[in-house]
């Protein structure tokens, strides 16, 4: 796997989240709770990108006092299996 950079989401990168949502899941989040979760959850909202800053994951949390949540995480079906996700 190539060097990746993992920073945290932003608007922008609401269509490639979506796009790696759609392709991972049979059921996936729609585009509006996505968002919602970007505006609720700004720091643990997080992709990974490649060096020509194309997005080939995410993952979204919650976190209150001693607990954490991990609500979604996904990788992009041909860069699965390279340690992405860890």
């Amino acid at each position: 796997m190539t060097d990746l950079l993992v920073r945290p989401a932003s608007l922008s990168d609401l269509s490639a989240i979506c796009a790696i949502e759609d392709d991972s899941f049979p059921s996936p989040y729609p585009r509006f709770l996505l968002q919602r979760l970007l505006q609720y959850h700004p720091e643990t909202f997080l992709v990974a990108a490649n060096e020509v800053d194309l997005l080939v994951g995410y993952c979204v949390c919650s976190i209150n006092d001693r607990t954490a949540h991990l609500i979604s995480i996904a990788v992009q079906r041909n860069h699965r299996k390279r340690g992405v996700a860890t």
